[in-house]
């Protein structure tokens, strides 16, 4: 890991005379279009310019930011690099308490000490013959269970509301539920996403609930559960209740004397005895959204707002270093998508492939092995976020559109969009004064060997007719005034119920939950995606300065428009789960 950039040098190197132009490909790069690994710092510029990007670009995605995790030192780091260039440019501070820092409520949760679980005095093995679940945002489990001798009634499987339960029998007991089988018999995933009405209905009477389960479900629990997670602190929920998990072949004999399967609905089994603790702690660095505002020009629209976002977060540093080149070589071949994609072997003409990209990487390195375990995030989203303060600094520089410009650069996108849900549900500007909200993920993409100049950049929207007819309208008129300049959009990752799901995957999705007009802006996956090798010096940063006008642009537009963007698009219940 490289010396950590002090955040002066970085404040101080961003303003100031003419930006140099992008550099040149590296002559002794390991692969055929790479710039140079590292670039100094040099003053930007008011315009929007490649070289700018890719000055921000190299900081941003730099070793020293370790990956960006939100509540890590490096996402702390790079939200004060943001922080003190949206202050350099003037803009107001919008975050908590005067400043440009939005603080989530971001904590690290997990079981204190060893849970137990007995019947009649036969325990079973903590985390191997059962799990219990610790509270997730889908499914209303209580963090603390603490009791003895509490009556079990069986009442079939999960979601089977055929098979009733006497409220008199459920009340203070715990309710035993088989998990749900497909059509093969195999366990149905993610079935815990589908409430069973009848314990909802019982929540408030029955003591808990105990899934009785094969063991590779248990196990499957247990990876998620056993080690400490973050996320948003949930909040308080009525009619809660706690839910176990145990492997069947463990309880035979013990919670029943026959096997599960022979139990019919209404048998009451052995009483549980069971003792387990959820706790939250804060995460020693804070998450921090940043968030500043341009105001705008007009008296009588200067209180509505369009958000402009981008992601500040990825994913951290890996467990072990790995083979940078030897793992581009492979993605390049057998995951053009990058971690969307699980690894596979290759066939013998791809591990040819693999084999000749690799060879020419050792050669220009000289038979050197780079050893990598930094995600440094370039594309996803460092790309995103760099364009967002070109677009400040530009914006600074112009006269003011009419409306308010909210800068919003997300933490713990990555997490789950945790940053734009909880600027969402805690706006620092009243929530219906948002007519738009622009997101920006991995606005940025490899350069393309294939690629003619002259021929339009493509683009990928998603969502911009779903709410408002007229923004996807303004965006594709914006496009038509570029003429011959104009982007090649490609809407097909708008599609419903399209496979990559990404309408639910990035910030926008938070906004538009609550009825405001969104669009999202990529250029999409690309073999790094998620990997050690997503790096500034791979990037075309002409290619993403043709992206940033074209957001600039919209952005001003919406910004400037008489009236604010009707809604005519589909609402949805702001608490359900997104729908691609």
């Amino acid at each position: 890991m490289r010396t950590l950039l002090p955040l002066l040098l970085l404040a101080a190197a961003c303003g100031g005379a003419s930006a140099p132009q992008v550099p040149a490909p590296d002559p002794h790069g390991a692969w055929p279009y790479e710039l140079p690994r590292f670039l100094a710092p040099r003053p930007t510029t008011p315009a929007i310019t490649a070289a700018d990007l890719a000055t921000r670009l190299y900081i941003i995605a730099d070793d020293s930011m370790q990956g960006r995790e939100a509540g890590t030192p490096g996402n702390v780091m790079v939200t004060n690099y943001i922080a003190s260039e949206f202050a350099r440019l003037g803009l107001r501070p919008m975050g908590d308490h005067g400043t440009y820092f939005q603080t989530i409520g971001f904590v690290s949760g997990g079981f204190e000490g060893t849970p137990a679980l007995s019947f009649r005095g036969q325990g079973l093995v903590a985390w191997q013959e059962f799990a219990p679940l610790a509270p997730i945002s889908n499914a209303p489990l209580q963090p603390d269970f603490d009791r003895t001798d509490v009556p079990t009634l069986y009442a079939g499987r999960w979601g089977d509301t055929a098979v009733a339960i006497d409220p008199a029998r459920a009340q203070g007991a715990i309710l035993v539920l088989q998990v749900p089988l497909d059509p093969r018999g195999a366990p149905v995933i993610g079935f815990w996403n589908v409430p069973d009405p009848r314990v909802a209905a019982l929540s408030g009477s029955i003591a808990g609930v105990l899934l009785v389960a094969p063991r590779t479900v248990v196990a499957a629990f247990t990876n998620v559960f056993q080690a400490r997670r973050t996320g948003l602190l949930p909040a308080p929920k009525a009619g809660t209740f706690p839910a176990l998990v145990a492997a069947d072949s463990s309880l035979t004999g013990a919670l029943f004397p026959q096997p599960i399967d022979s139990v019919a609905p209404g048998t009451m089994g052995a009483p549980l005895t069971a003792a387990f603790h959820y706790a939250y702690r804060p995460v020693p660095d804070p998450a921090r959204n940043v968030i500043a505002m341009l105001p705008g020009s007009d008296p009588a629209l200067r209180a509505q707002y369009v958000v402009i976002g981008a992601h500040n977060d990825h994913v951290g540093i890996g467990a072990q270093a790995l083979d940078h080149d030897s793992l581009r070589a492979a993605n390049i071949v057998t995951r053009p998508i990058g971690a969307n994609q699980r690894p596979r072997t290759p066939s013998p003409d791809e591990a040819a492939e693999i084999a000749q990209l690799l060879e020419n990487a050792r050669a220009k390195r000289g038979g050197a092995i780079r050893r990598d375990s930094i995600f440094n995030g370039a594309i996803d989203d460092g790309s995103g976020t760099v364009i967002l303060l070109e677009i400040a600094e530009a914006l600074v520089h112009e006269p003011a559109p009419r409306r308010s410009i909210l800068f919003v650069s997300h933490t713990g996108e990555e997490k789950g969009l945790l940053g734009s849900q909880w600027f969402t549900d805690h706006p620092t500007v009243p929530r219906d004064s948002i007519v738009a909200a622009l997101n920006m993920d991995m606005p940025a993409a490899n350069r393309d060997p294939n690629w003619t100049p002259g021929t339009p950049y493509g683009i990928q929207l998603i969502g911009s007719r779903r709410l408002s007819t007229q923004l996807g309208a303004t965006i594709d008129s914006i496009n038509a005034s570029y003429g011959r300049d104009s982007m090649a959009i490609d809407y097909s990752y708008d599609a419903p119920g399209h496979p990559l799901n990404r309408y639910c995957r990035s910030d926008h999705f938070m906004y538009a939950r609550y009825g405001i007009p969104i669009t999202y802006f990529s250029f999409g996956y690309s073999p790094d995606y998620h990997m050690v090798s997503d790096e500034p010096q791979y990037i075309d940063y002409p290619r993403s300065e043709k992206a940033a006008h074209f957001v600039h642009d919209i952005l001003v537009a919406s910004a400037d428009r008489p009236q604010r963007y009707v809604v005519d698009g589909k609402r949805q219940d702001p608490n359900q789960p997104c729908r691609q």
